[in-house]
Formats: C-alpha cells, sequence, structure tokens
C-alpha cells in the first residue's frame, strides 16, 4: 500500500518539527561557571561544586552554588566555561541528571597570574631588607589564601575578596618567634594589611594600598 503525502500534511509536519526541536532546545540552560569549585555541604564529605551565573555576559556575573555534577564536563581550574546543559528531574522535581549539550565559550581567568610564590624586592618603608631572608608570600587562589614569611615569622590569611584589580586579606596568623630586625616583619606586615589593588607587569608583582600608593613590588620565585 502507498501513502501519498500531500502539501499541507508536509507543512503540517515541517512545523511539528520546529516545535520540537525548539521545545527540546528551550528546555536547556546557558550559564557561566566559575574558574574555580567551592566547598558545600557536610565539611566531613569534602564535597565541592561549581559557582554559577546565568548572567549572559561573564562581568555582570552574580555567582550561586550549584549542587549537581554535570555529566562529560572536563573542569579546568583557572578557566571560566560557558556551557549549555540540560537537566533531568526525577519523579519529586528534583534535578537527577545534568547532561553537558555543548561548551560555548572558555575564558582564561587572570586572577590566576596571581597563583604561586613572590618574593619582595622592594618595600616601601624598609629600604635596607636582608637579601638573605626577604619577605615572600605564596598566594593560593583555588584555597583562598595566601601564606609566607616576613623575614622572620611565617603567616597564614584567608584572601577576604579578589578580582581582577583588587585583593584584600584577612587577619593574619602569625608565629611569634623573636626577630633580631623587626623593622622589615613589622613594615611587610603591615603593608600587607594595608593592601586593596594589584597589578601584575613583566612577571613583577605590585601591592598598592586604597589610595594607590606602591607598598611592596614582589618578583616571580622560579
Amino acid at each position: 500500500m502507498k501513502f501519498k503525502i500531500n502539501s499541507f500534511s508536509f507543512s503540517l509536519l515541517l512545523i511539528i518539527s520546529v516545535l520540537v526541536a525548539c521545545a527540546e532546545k528551550d528546555d536547556s540552560k546557558v550559564m557561566w561557571l566559575n574558574s574555580t569549585l567551592i566547598k558545600c555541604g557536610d565539611p566531613a564529605n569534602n564535597k565541592k561544586c561549581y559557582e554559577v551565573s546565568f548572567e549572559d555576559e561573564l562581568d555582570s556575573a552574580k555567582w550561586q552554588t550549584y549542587h549537581n555534577l554535570i555529566d562529560s564536563l572536563v573542569f579546568e581550574v583557572g578557566t571560566f566555561h560557558k556551557v549549555r546543559i540540560k537537566e533531568t528531574k526525577d519523579e519529586n522535581g528534583r534535578i537527577a541528571k545534568v547532561q553537558l549539550i555543548e561548551i560555548i565559550e572558555k575564558q582564561r581567568d587572570k586572577v590566576f597570574d596571581l597563583y604561586g610564590v613572590w618574593v619582595a624586592s622592594e618595600l616601601k618603608g624598609a629600604p635596607d631588607m636582608d637579601t638573605t631572608d626577604l619577605p615572600r608570600i605564596q598566594i593560593d587562589i583555588p584555597g583562598k589564601r595566601v601564606m609566607g614569611s616576613n623575614s622572620c615569622n611565617n603567616f597564614i590569611s584567608k584572601i577576604q575578596r579578589l578580582d581582577k584589580k583588587r585583593i584584600k586579606l584577612g587577619m593574619m596568623a602569625t608565629s611569634k618567634k623573636y626577630c633580631d630586625d623587626p623593622v622589615t616583619p613589622l613594615t611587610f606586615s603591615n603593608a600587607l594589611d594595608s593592601t586593596r589593588k594589584y597589578k601584575i607587569v613583566d612577571d613583577v608583582l605590585t601591592f598598592f594600598n586604597k589610595e594607590g600608593e606602591e607598598l611592596i613590588k614582589f618578583s616571580k620565585s622560579e
């Protein structure tokens, strides 16, 4: 038996196909993934989650925690990912599976230029630093913390704020060893406490206070 498809039927099938395709497309979500994962849920489980933003432009991102794993996504720390995903929900309306449809765009997070160990080369208020034991700072971007030495005592602190131009450190936890020359350690610690901005040019990191005055210059440690 042969069936004939007239022009009306063909047009109807075409419209239905288009509507189905649009419906499938509308069921997807586009979002940005932040450049690092964050700890979430029960601390004992050491679970990590994405931070996502549904804003179209990365500069307008408003980050929120996303607890579901995206299947087939190879996450690159230090890179922003703009992705299209499809969520499948269970009978209770909870997200059961998240499928990666496509990676639309990637952007390197310039904040990761800070990552690593930096050795102080210039310090405002301490022109005669002992070159045998220079202050240094290790900046851990994924861990959102810094640690190092003020040339005498060791310190550690959380990063309270960080973007492409600004940095602010939290309260320092410092060892209490006696220092033969307290000028450099005290000046360095005070400078870190006052730091609000930074700039990197040719592997030289400079910290500034909120007025834009230069406080410390660092060279990247190899």
